[in-house]
This record gives structure tokens, sequence and C-alpha cells, in this order.
């Protein structure tokens, strides 16, 4: 059930992303429609559901953009990978933490191509080129604000699928901190319910 649902929403997010090519009002930088679910996956799904979904979503944006195939796929892979890491830090529904993934992730995603770009110029000029950022810095910048501010309001709306979807990580690490005694973390007594995990 979890997978159908995951495709589904995969799907719809990129027949949003292939759909709204050129009709946002942005001046300057367009929006990573997809990036939302990324985070989404990254900061709520478990690790073994998080990184095949965003892999592949990737995959799919790859599929419909022009750019090379990979460059998506592999951004999308390490962002939720590093989110998935943030699961015990950070509260996976707050705002600040989705727009600061999404941001993250976005930043990925330009180092990905500014990297794939010239290991594309390199070999083709069998030299070595010096690493330069896109042409176009200043306007995927601009749109990975504007990624910063549609991610809170795009998991906002896809919230009540978390729950259908059963993606739940405090449920998952047991967080809820207890005083006294047991093992001790650290100089202060504290311990974690639910043991060493």
């Amino acid at each position: 059930m979890r997978a159908i649902l995951l495709a589904i929403l995969g799907y719809v997010f990129l027949a949003v992303a292939a759909g709204s090519g050129g009709i946002w009002p942005t001046p300057g930088g367009q929006p990573n429609v997809c990036m939302p679910l990324v985070v989404f996956l990254g900061l709520l799904a478990p690790p073994a559901w998080a990184l095949p979904a965003a892999f592949l979503l990737g995959l799919g944006q790859d599929a419909i953009s022009i750019g090379p195939l990979g460059v998506y796929a592999f951004a999308y892979g390490i962002t939720a990978w590093v989110l998935v890491r943030f699961q015990l830090a950070v509260d996976g529904k707050h705002p600040l933490a989705q727009a600061f993934g999404a941001g993250f992730g976005q930043f990925v995603l330009l180092m990905v191509a500014a990297i794939q770009s010239y290991l594309v110029v390199s070999l083709s000029l069998r030299s070595s080129p010096a690493l330069e950022l896109p042409p176009d810095f200043g306007g995927a910048a601009l749109g990975g604000m504007y990624t910063m501010l549609l991610t809170p309001l795009a998991l906002f709306l896809i919230s009540p699928l978390q729950k259908l979807l059963d993606f739940d990580p405090s449920a998952r690490r047991g967080r809820t901190p207890r005083s006294g005694g047991g093992r001790s973390v650290g100089r202060d007594s504290t311990t974690w319910a639910g043991g060493n995990r």
C-alpha cells in the first residue's frame, strides 16, 4: 500500500513539474516542484523507503527535463540521505526544518550540476578547465529561494498522507527523554527511552 501511494504521489509531483514549466510568475528563477517531496521523504520517511523513492523521483525528473540523465537522481539521493541522518535531531514537521532542507537540496542540485558540467567539458576538451558555476547562477539561486518558500506550503498540503503512509519518525526512534536511573548519556545522566538502538 505504501509503495502504491508513494508512486502516485511521485507521479503527481512529476506531472505538476512537467505541466508548470513556464507558467510560474516568478522573476529570475523557477521553483523546483519535486524538492518538497524529497524533503518530505528525507525528514519523515523510514530510510529504507526514503532513499530509493527519492532516487526514483530524481530519475523521473531527469526523464522529463532536458538535462543529462542522473543529475536529479544523484542530487535527490544525496539530499534524502543527508536529511534522513537529521531525523533524530530535527522535527520534520516544522516549517523551518522543511525550508532549510529544501535549501540544502537546491544547493546539492546546483553543485551536482556544476560538477557534471565540469566533467563534460574536461572530458570533451581533454584538459582541466576551472570549475565554474552555471551561467545562470542568479536565477538558480532565486529559484532555490522560491523552492524554500514553496516547500512548507506543499508539505502542509500533503501532511494528511503522512498518517496514511505511516511516516512517523518519533514513533520509530522512541524519543521520549527521561531522567534518573538506567544508562547515562553524557554528564547530565539523561537516558533516552527505548534503550540503546
